[in-house]
């Protein structure tokens, strides 16, 4: 084991916070670079969280606009992965979502919630 590893299951972001910006209509991406840095390998898989809309005025119109692409595998002790998220909208407005990386073995220590913002002009 490094010096710069944990004992037992654990992974990092990169960064926690996601904001994409694009024309109505257009596909923009971002990326969140997930590591392993403890000594057990890890299965994984990105789920998005189902939240109340906490403004009663903007409820959700249930259209997807964010995607996360290739959301489920194993990352071995040492190793990284690159994340790509997307947003569209065929609405011009602002919206944001919550994605959790849920893992087995549960990791020492938990990830912060990924929020994405995605920004429709």
């Amino acid at each position: 084991m490094n010096a710069n590893s944990t004992n037992g299951p654990q992974l990092t972001f990169d960064k926690s916070y996601l904001c994409m910006i694009s024309p109505k209509g257009c596909i923009k991406e971002d990326c969140v670079i997930v590591k392993n840095i403890g000594t057990t390998t890890v299965t994984y898989e990105w789920k998005k969280n189902m939240r109340q809309d906490f403004v009663p005025a903007k409820k959700s119109d249930f259209v997807n606009r964010f995607w996360c692409h290739y959301p489920r595998a194993i990352l071995k002790p040492g190793e990284s992965k690159t994340f790509s998220f997307t947003f569209s909208s065929e609405k011009i407005g602002m919206y944001n979502e919550e994605w959790e990386l849920w893992t087995e073995p549960l990791l020492q220590n938990q990830l912060p919630v990924l929020q994405l913002a995605g920004i429709s002009i």
